[in-house]
């Protein structure tokens, strides 16, 4: 796993003071050998109690983790305590890190509406552009099968005014089962989405920072390193469940017996509705109206106006360039309407939440058996090394206060026999 190198760079702070100290002791040892004075002294006491201090806390780190002096009777963390390790990072796996209750709290205050508009906004403008092409082609579709009554329909609009043919095209869009073939049509791009890999990139990333972001103790931020470490507990997958039910599950919601169907397709008309009273939407009809009203004679043959709207709207690349932006604005500000919708975002909440407990409660009882058939593959020295590597902060902060305690230790005991002990054999010996 990691090298010496690795090591060395991972102690780099505490191994410069060990370094420090040592070529401090040499240069303590030759001043005091060539200036015997109370400073010189000091100096070489200090030195050497430092480099004691240094090299014992290295050691002791050391011996922790590898025997590389081939001490005998002695066995590292691992081996000598395998199995209480492996059974505690187990134990700590199940009832801390992935536990039933960790995901709950997890998933207790998600928001899916939320979620979307705040990490998936590209994704959501993609769903509305391929909306907007599939209405363009579906409203064609609809006045290419309606060619003999399209100029009827415009002579009755504008025999008053040229304000009624709008209020007839908004009243037109709300009849029938168009409505509904575009919610079918909302609901079949939101099925491709989540089972893209964009959006199963975006839960992943998603779910592991509320991993990280989850306060633990020093046992738990192990445990969860380790589990990340070695896959067992994998967010990719878990992502890519979630997007396989909720696909099943939106499969389900375009079945028009379904009751969350019936839900969502009275919302959506509601929606649809209410976003066509907007004054956005009265300026944006009245305008289609004036433009319609202006280019085709009311007198001319049925199928010329026809031509003469497929000429203006999708002839060429004039379907992507002019007719889908237009319908995709449109579909925004309907879309935004369902968000606002309290009850209806509540509703989708709730669902989101249940669906991930359901998923989680699913995937539970094959953690225990992954963990263990994990764990015990690994090295001795894989394992040391792996612990090593997420404890090294706090090792290393051990190792650095070896080298001020020793420092300390040296001032105090020389201090205590300068002072103390020497003038005190003086003074006995004086008797």
């Amino acid at each position: 796993m990691g090298g010496r190198d690795f090591l060395m760079k991972r102690y780099k702070t505490a191994d410069r003071i060990f370094l420090a100290s040592a070529i401090l002791f040499v240069i303590a040892v030759g001043v005091h050998c060539f200036c015997e004075n109370p400073l010189a002294g000091l100096f070489y006491f200090l030195a050497q109690s430092c480099l004691i201090g240094c090299f014992a806390d290295w050691f002791a780190v050391e011996a922790l983790f590898r025997n590389r002096l081939h001490l005998p009777l002695f066995k590292p963390l691992i081996p000598a305590n395998r199995e209480a390790v492996l059974r505690r990072l187990q134990e700590t796996v199940e009832g801390k890190l992935v536990g039933k209750e960790t995901f709950t709290d997890l998933l207790k205050n998600f928001s899916l509406i939320q979620f979307i508009e705040k990490e998936a906004e590209g994704s959501v403008k993609d769903i509305e552009i391929d909306l907007a092409r599939s209405g363009g082609e579906l409203l064609l579709g609809f006045m290419e099968d309606h060619k003999k009554d399209l100029s009827c329909w415009i002579r009755q609009g504008v025999d008053n005014a040229k304000g009624n043919l709008a209020a007839y095209l908004r009243k037109k869009a709300l009849e029938g089962n168009y409505v509904e073939q575009l919610l079918d049509k909302l609901l079949e791009e939101a099925q491709r989405a989540v089972k893209s890999n964009q959006m199963k990139q975006m839960i992943t990333d998603k779910l592991e920072k509320l991993g990280e972001n989850r306060e633990r103790g020093f046992l738990e931020r192990l445990v969860y390193s380790f589990a990340k470490f070695t896959n067992t507990v994998d967010y990719e997958d878990m992502a890519e469940a979630f997007l396989a039910a909720l696909s099943e599950r939106i499969e389900l919601w375009r079945v028009d017996i379904h009751p969350f169907h019936k839900t969502l397709l009275k919302e959506w008309n509601a929606a649809v509705e209410a976003f066509l009273k907007t004054e956005e939407a009265e300026k944006a009809l009245a305008h289609f109206a004036e433009e319609l009203y202006q280019s085709v004679s009311v007198e001319e043959k049925a199928d010329a106006l026809y031509n003469s709207l497929y000429e203006k709207w999708a002839a060429g690349d004039q379907f992507e360039k002019c007719f889908v932006p237009k319908l995709r604005t449109m579909l925004h500000n309907a879309l935004r309407s369902v968000a606002e919708n309290k009850e209806l975002r509540a509703g989708i909440d709730e669902s989101a939440r249940a669906l991930g407990g359901n998923i989680l409660e699913k995937e539970y009882p094959h953690i225990s058996s992954v963990t263990a058939d994990i764990l015990k593959k690994f090295k001795d020295s894989d394992l040391n090394e792996f612990i090593e590597a997420k404890v090294h902060k706090e090792l290393e902060g051990i190792r650095i206060n070896g080298a001020v305690v020793g420092l300390a230790a040296g001032a105090a005991l020389y201090g205590l026999i300068e002072y103390l002990y020497l003038p005190f054999i003086s003074l006995l010996f004086s008797l």
